[in-house]
């Protein structure tokens, strides 16, 4: 996983490179949840809960925008730390991702997903500008 992270007026941006497109919104929603978090390691649940998220959108910016604003989402709705997803699935226009829960609860920086900016995937690989905003 290739990305960096900076602290603006405006909030974190967060540049994240990948080889490919799965790697990129995988990557995207792990440095996510490592904000969200403050990067504290989690222990998946024993009893294997998941919780599911989807993004949709007309290309992979809005697809990916939607995507990170589930995960934001979920990790205020969620009482338990959420990890990130063993598997991601990609369909036309969507992309969906069950996030592993923790077995224990972990407090949530206030975020949210402003835009993402500089979303650009080809054979050769992708990038994303992601900002986050404090709330």
């Amino acid at each position: 996983m290739s990305f960096e992270v900076l602290e603006t007026a405006r909030g974190i941006e967060v540049f994240v490179q990948a080889e490919k497109r799965e790697s990129l919104f995988g990557d995207a929603i792990a440095v996510s949840l490592d904000l969200l978090y403050g990067s504290r390691p989690g222990v998946p649940d024993p009893l294997g809960r998941v919780w599911p998220i989807q993004g949709t959108g007309k290309d992979d910016k809005e697809i990916l925008f939607n995507l990170l604003r589930a995960v934001v989402d979920a990790s205020a709705e969620s009482l338990q730390q959420l990890l990130p997803p063993k598997w991601t699935a990609f369909d036309e226009g969507r992309v969906t991702a069950t996030l592993l829960v923790s077995s224990a609860a972990a407090p949530v920086v206030a975020l949210d997903v402003s835009e993402v900016t500089d979303c650009e995937i080809s054979a050769l690989g992708g990038r994303a500008r992601i900002h986050f905003s404090k709330t």
